[in-house]
């Protein structure tokens, strides 16, 4: 029996065998396609729902649209910020490949060289030669992990869009849970917690007490509904970032908490996950340098002083004032 694939969006059929289908939809790329172990079995599944079908009367068609159109098969980008990683970044970009497409059937890894100054770009461009799933986003001179999220977030063509930090301290596999989650509530966001309940987080001490003396301070400045915003992984649905990224003035510390705020400000719903954190730096801070807790203080500061200075312009013309 010949076997046959579907296009996800407009239902056309093309040979399983031919990896080209001929759907035009501008900026669609999902295609409900299955390795030949599992392709079989599928088939069988139709069959027995079509057989289902002429038994009670159902609309054939309407049910076959509805196969696979489940929140794997809508693309989704992951946006991995890198500096001066050179020596691991190709290993974990082949690494993230290969667990994201364990669970996700239509994805891209966009890899930003934030200004490294190591062979990190060259690291990049030879795993994107491996994948075509990968992609590369370099600039000089280095500007920050905030920039290098949005120069991301600009690029990126997913219906949802992730947040990954290079080092894989959390793994990938977490967004399945993250997309299921987003597919039950609704949310515009889902981000990773190291203080919820049911975290298991092995990393050094000091950070421990810096992250929950932050989440003190963004308790009582920014009043968010999350308990963490710094965690290294995060999903947002893509129509909802990319409506605001450009409005996102920070560029170090702070981008994670000024795009929080964003969503919570114009209504949109977080929902935050625990998560699975194995330390993989040697030294105690990681990448944090002690003098980087004076910049993240600094930069938080100034991104509630900015967003108090909008609120009362804000509520001056709404008073008349």
């Amino acid at each position: 029996m010949r076997e046959y694939a579907y296009c996800t969006q407009c239902m056309k059929k093309t040979d399983y065998d031919n990896t080209i289908l001929a759907c035009k939809k501008p900026g669609f790329f999902s295609l409900l396609k299955m390795d030949k172990s599992t392709i079989t079995s599928f088939s069988a599944y139709i069959r027995a729902k079509i057989h289902v079908i002429i038994t009670f009367g159902m609309d054939t068609k309407a049910l076959i649209r509805g196969i696979g159109m489940d929140i794997f098969d809508k693309s989704l980008s992951i946006i991995m910020p890198a500096y001066n990683e050179g020596a691991s970044i190709y290993s974990n970009l082949m690494k993230t490949a290969e667990t994201v497409s364990t669970f996700h059937r239509n994805f891209e890894i966009i890899a930003v060289n934030d200004g490294s100054e190591d062979q990190t770009e060259e690291e990049i461009r030879r795993a994107t030669m491996q994948d075509a799933r990968i992609v590369l986003v370099s600039y000089m001179p280095n500007g920050g992990k905030g920039r290098a999220v949005k120069e991301g977030v600009l690029k990126a063509k997913g219906h949802y869009i992730a947040f990954l930090d290079a080092d894989l301290d959390l793994s990938p596999a977490h967004l399945k849970e993250f997309l299921e989650k987003m597919d039950e509530l609704k949310t515009e966001a889902v981000i990773g917690s190291k203080l919820h309940k049911d975290s298991k987080v092995n990393y050094p001490k000091r950070r421990k007490i810096m992250s929950f003396g932050y989440y003190l301070i963004l308790m009582l400045l920014f009043h968010l509904p999350v308990k963490d915003t710094q965690t290294g992984i995060k999903l947002f649905r893509a129509d909802c970032l990319k409506k605001l990224i450009s409005g996102v003035k920070s560029t170090g510390f702070a981008y994670d908490i000024e795009i929080l705020a964003k969503i919570a400000e114009q209504g949109g719903r977080i929902a935050e996950m625990p998560v699975v954190l194995e330390f993989q730096r040697k030294n105690h801070w990681g990448r944090i340098r002690v003098g980087d807790v004076w910049l993240v203080v600094r930069d938080t500061m100034a991104l509630y002083a900015s967003m108090k200075r909008k609120r009362t312009v804000l509520n001056e013309k709404t008073t008349g004032i």
